[in-house]
C-alpha cells in the first residue's frame, strides 16, 4: 500500500525499485481491479503512472476493469482517469459497495461475473 500523497520520492528506496515494475505491469495489464482506491487530487504519481503511455497505444487491450468503491466521484474520477483504456470490448464493472464484490468473488451474481477471455496464446492453442 502506498500512501497517497504527492511527494513520493519515486526514484529513492523502495519506490525506484516498485515503480518501473508498477508501470509495466499497468501496461500489460489486461484486468485491473481497483478496490477502494479513491484517485485524490494529491496522488500525482499515481495519475502519472494511469497516464504515462496514453496515446502511445503501447498498452495491452483491456478486457476487465473492476471498480469497487462506494464513493460515486471516486469511481467518476478512477473511470475519467482510465478512459483512453477502455475500448468497445471492455467490460466495465462498477460497484457502490464492498459486500457485492465479494459475493461476485465468491461466484457471481446478477451475471456478473469477473472472468475474462483467456490469454490469446491460450486461445490460439485451444483452436488448434
Amino acid at each position: 500500500i502506498v500512501p497517497p500523497i504527492w511527494n513520493k520520492p519515486m526514484h529513492k528506496g523502495v519506490y525506484g525499485k516498485i515503480w518501473p515494475i508498477a508501470r509495466k505491469k499497468y501496461r500489460d495489464a489486461r484486468a485491473i481491479v481497483i478496490v477502494g482506491y479513491s484517485l485524490p487530487s494529491t496522488d500525482l504519481p499515481v495519475r502519472g503512472l494511469l497516464a504515462v503511455d496514453k496515446g502511445l497505444r503501447r498498452v495491452s487491450d483491456l478486457e476487465l476493469l473492476v471498480i469497487a468503491n462506494p464513493d460515486s466521484r471516486a469511481r467518476s474520477r478512477l473511470m475519467e482517469a482510465l478512459a483512453w483504456r477502455i475500448e468497445p470490448k471492455t467490460r466495465v464493472v462498477a460497484l457502490d459497495n464492498f459486500e457485492e464484490l465479494a459475493t461476485i468473488l465468491e461466484g457471481g451474481v446478477r451475471g456478473k461475473s469477473l472472468r475474462a477471455a483467456p490469454p490469446r496464446s491460450a486461445r490460439k492453442k485451444n483452436s488448434a
